[in-house]
C-alpha cells in the first residue's frame, strides 16, 4: 500500500503550510515593507508601520520555529530590520550619517545659534583687546609675566620643545 500512495513527510507538510501562511500574511508583509521604504510617513501611517511591525515579527518568530533558514524569513528579517530603522532613526552607514552631519546638521545648528554665537565672540575680542592694552600700557604686568629674557626662552624654544618633544601620537593622546 505504500507503494500506491505516496508518503507525505514533514517537510511537505511543512512547505505547504508556508505556502499558506505567506499567501495569508502576504499583504500585510507588503504593506510593511512600502512604509518601511516609504521617505515620509503621516501619523496613520507611522501607527500602522508599528502595529505591522509587531504583528509581523510575531509571525516571523512561527516561521522559525517551522523553518530557520528558509527564503521567508531571511527577506522578512530584511523587511523588519529596515522597518525597526525606520522607527528608531537608527542608520545604518555611518559614512552617511557623518556626511549629514558636517553638511546639515552643523551648519542647521550653527544656523540657530548665529547671534549667540556673535554676541559671544565679540564679547571674547572686545575682553582680549582691553586686555592686551593693559597689559601693554603696564609695565607691572609685563614684569610679572617674566624677564625678557625669560619670554624670549619661552617664545623660542619652550613652545617648539613642548610641541616636538614627544611623537605625534604621544602628543595626541596627552592631549
Amino acid at each position: 500500500m505504500s507503494s500506491v500512495y505516496p508518503r507525505v513527510g514533514t517537510d511537505m507538510l511543512g512547505q505547504m503550510d508556508m505556502d499558506a501562511f505567506t499567501t495569508v500574511h502576504g499583504p500585510q508583509w507588503a504593506r510593511l515593507d512600502t512604509l518601511a521604504r516609504k521617505r515620509r510617513l503621516t501619523g496613520e501611517e507611522a501607527d500602522e508601520l508599528l502595529e505591522l511591525y509587531q504583528s509581523v515579527s510575531a509571525q516571523l518568530s512561527l516561521i522559525r520555529s517551522v523553518a530557520a533558514e528558509s527564503s521567508v524569513s531571511t527577506s522578512l528579517s530584511a523587511t523588519l530590520a529596515n522597518a525597526r530603522t525606520r522607527f528608531t532613526g537608527a542608520k545604518s552607514n555611518f559614512f552617511v550619517d557623518t556626511a549629514r552631519f558636517f553638511v546639515i546638521s552643523l551648519p542647521a545648528a550653527f544656523y540657530r545659534l548665529r547671534w549667540l554665537t556673535l554676541v559671544i565672540g565679540a564679547v571674547f575680542v572686545v575682553i582680549g583687546t582691553l586686555f592686551a592694552i593693559w597689559t601693554a600700557g603696564n609695565p607691572a604686568v609685563m614684569a610679572a609675566m617674566g624677564s625678557d629674557a625669560q619670554l624670549r626662552q619661552l617664545v623660542d624654544h619652550d613652545f617648539v620643545d613642548y610641541y616636538s618633544e614627544n611623537p605625534a601620537a604621544s602628543f595626541a593622546g596627552a592631549v
